[in-house]
């Protein structure tokens, strides 16, 4: 008898316990994207990054008020970060600021503009907000302080090969080659384009790579591709 008591016990406690395991409180939810990213600010206040991506998620979701306010923050967090000054820029557009837009533009333009890396990364975050014309101008910018890079050359081959623009493609794609010889797809490139390349021997490599290129840290950290 007791031997059955103690089994029935058992029994209950294991069905009780796979009975927590398989039910769900009715009252738990999965939380939306703009919980989730609310969530991640509450997590990391003071870093610009999750200021930024809320204030991305509010403009596109036309609450541009928000978005300004969580813009300001993450520059506040970080004067520099590119990401939020493009941002920027774009919000007072929609809010209706084209003056005061194009102001900011220039006002950060100007504040990287002796600076490489600082105007390749403005250029960039300007081309991810649909700014064509200050992307163009930030990259003329690096490459201005950096004509030696062969990313950077390569990138902007790239950049102009996506635009039609096969000749200004071609030039700095054969640029770039003369720096780095030793890069397969910018020969490849070059060759589509009609251009004959010669690389040279292996044993010479060591010659081109006595040139540093001063962006290429950046390129590689940063994991920028063409």
């Amino acid at each position: 008898m007791r031997k059955t008591i103690i089994l029935t016990a058992v029994l209950l406690i294991f069905a009780v316990l796979s009975g927590c395991r398989s039910q769900r409180p009715s009252d738990v939810k999965e939380l939306t994207r703009e919980e989730q990213l609310q969530k991640a600010v509450e997590r990391n206040y003071r870093k610009a990054e999750p200021h930024y991506e809320l204030g991305v998620y509010y403009m596109q979701s036309g609450m541009l008020e928000r978005a300004e306010s969580e813009f300001n923050i993450a520059l506040n967090c970080d004067p520099v970060y590119k990401e939020a000054q493009a941002a920027m820029v774009s919000v007072q557009d929609k809010l209706g600021n084209p003056e005061r837009s194009k102001l900011l533009a220039d006002t950060y333009i100007d504040q990287a503009r002796n600076n490489a890396a600082e105007s390749f990364l403005l250029g960039r975050a300007f081309q991810r907000h649909f700014y064509e014309d200050y992307a163009v101008k930030c990259y003329h910018n690096a490459e201005r302080l950096a004509p030696e890079s062969a990313v950077l050359n390569k990138y902007l081959g790239y950049y102009y090969l996506r635009k039609g623009d096969k000749a200004k493609a071609e030039s700095y794609l054969t640029r770039s080659f003369h720096l780095d010889p030793y890069q397969p797809d910018v020969s490849s490139e070059l060759g589509k384009l009609g251009v004959v390349v010669e690389i040279p021997p292996e044993s010479q490599r060591n010659i081109f790579q006595r040139v540093t290129d001063p962006l290429a840290d950046l390129f590689k950290r940063e994991e920028i591709k063409e």
